[in-house]
């Protein structure tokens, strides 16, 4: 009876040690790097539900009950998601919260103000839709790496083995998506101005935005100087989130053709592949205007 109490005694303290760590992540493209560095591990958890903004989200109980539990979370930082901020300060301490964008070496381009008032609500100076270039992704998947077998040493080389390998198959369809919208030329709108750090990292070229980064609704002042950017009555390609739809066509004033993609992934299946997916929509979405 003695063996075997000290064996349970044995296994109950292994259980304990071995247990995975509870991670929450913000959006789904963060989301699926965490999962790819936790594969065979764990699985990590996701607050912003396909479809809902990232700039305007109310948390759910369910969601403050996650974070509660949190022994880690990853999210892109405050200019994206405000509303996650006071939320985090009130975690424990034990608890680690791990701005990306915060990351050494990550690529951040400033915020362009399309505006000619004040909305109300700002990212500030900082453009945070970093996660589109895939150069970000891969810095961050060291870091998410290095979180983790820090709060989970046993499973540290996992961490790090998933890791080199997600970086490795980003790195082809990086190579793949400059291919693939290298030849893109023509007159090319973004609704949003979300899409920076794509344009940026494979040199694709666009007239200009609709929208700032914060999405609020264009000023007329903002409409007419993107006209004057136009000339004649040249047709353009109106790249559109999925969800919501094309807006602000009429502003435009000439013959639209329309390409959709969702810099979140709302359509596509979350989980470890869900960032390669992504940027492969996206290049499709600039491909689709062809050359107008």
């Amino acid at each position: 009876m003695a063996r075997i109490s000290v064996l349970v005694w044995f296994l109950t303290v292994g259980t304990a040690v071995a247990e995975v760590p509870k991670v929450v992540t913000d959006i789904a493209p963060v989301h699926s790097l965490v999962a790819s560095v936790m594969d065979g591990v764990g699985q990590p958890s996701l607050l912003l539900p396909a479809g809902a903004s990232p700039h305007s989200h109310a948390m759910r109980p369910s969601d403050a009950q996650s974070l509660q539990d949190a022994a880690v979370v990853f999210w892109i930082g405050e200019a994206l998601t405000p509303w996650l901020h006071d939320s985090l300060e009130n975690l424990g301490e034990n608890a680690q919260k791990v701005s990306l964008l915060d990351v050494p070496e990550t690529i951040i381009h400033e915020a362009e103000d399309h505006s000619d008032h004040d909305h109300g609500h700002s990212h500030g100076p900082v453009d945070p839709h970093a996660w589109l270039d895939p150069q970000n992704a891969k810095i961050w998947l060291g870091e998410i790496a290095r979180i983790l077998s820090a709060a989970d040493p046993e499973h540290d080389k996992i961490y790090e083995e998933n890791a080199l390998r997600a970086a490795a198959a980003l790195e082809k369809i990086e190579a793949d998506t400059h291919d693939q919208v290298s030849q893109v030329t023509g007159s090319i709108v973004v609704q949003h101005d979300a899409l920076r750090y794509f344009e940026e990292r494979f040199s694709v070229e666009t007239i200009g935005a609709i929208t700032n980064v914060d999405d609020a609704a264009p000023s007329a002042k903002r409409l007419k100087d993107l006209q004057g950017e136009l000339s004649g009555d040249q047709p353009v390609c109106l790249i559109v989130p999925t969800v919501g739809g094309a807006q602000d066509i009429k502003g435009l004033d000439r013959d639209v053709q329309i390409s959709q993609t969702d810099i979140l992934g709302a359509n596509l299946e979350a989980g470890p592949n869900l960032y390669a997916d992504l940027l492969i929509d996206v290049a499709k979405a600039f491909t689709a205007c062809g050359n107008i």
